[in-house]
């Protein structure tokens, strides 16, 4: 948020001297109130940039992810989003950490990742039951026995069109009931 907050200053300034740049070459017969114009103008351009520009830069950070959902925003203090919304969060994983829990359970461990603009990442560990149809977080009471059985799990049965289960099982997901 610093450096957004640098960056858009920085782009009123450049504003600002452009426009005092054009008026200079223009021989001073500019209106005075273009300097602020343009100054307010490029910060505007700068901060609306870097609102449609996060979701490809975050994305990039993290590497080879699959995206799970996204989130977009629209505002009334914002008009140009009616135009085309920019994307504030999305949840996503990475399919090469995610590690089966026994072989051929059909459960896995999936390490769930929530970014949003402005807040902090959340990595959440998750297990998801493809076979069942259902996932849960994984908490501290969660334990795992040697035989890859599961206790303590409070198991959420979902839909089958849940996007989490569809993205880890490949749409292969049973529906829960």
């Amino acid at each position: 948020m610093f450096w957004s907050l640098i960056a858009t200053l920085l782009a009123g300034l450049a504003g600002a001297g452009i426009a005092m740049l054009l008026n200079r070459a223009t021989g001073r017969r500019l209106p005075k109130w273009i300097t602020p114009i343009f100054a307010g103008g490029f910060m505007l351009a700068a901060t609306i940039g870097q609102e449609y520009g996060w979701y490809d830069n975050a994305r990039a950070t993290l590497g080879d992810v699959t995206v799970i959902q996204t989130r977009e925003q629209q505002a009334w203090w914002q008009p140009w989003t009616y135009l085309r919304p920019f994307t504030r969060g999305f949840v996503a994983y990475d399919p090469s950490e995610t590690v089966e829990i026994g072989e051929g359970s059909g459960v896995s461990v999936v390490q769930i990742q929530v970014m949003e603009r402005w807040q902090p990442a959340i990595v959440l560990p998750v297990l998801v039951d493809c076979g069942a149809g259902a996932r849960a977080e994984i908490t501290e009471e969660v334990e795992f026995a040697e035989d890859g059985t599961i206790t303590g799990a409070e198991w959420l049965t979902v839909a089958g069109d849940d996007p989490i289960l569809n993205a880890v099982c490949g749409g292969e997901a049973a529906t829960g009931s």
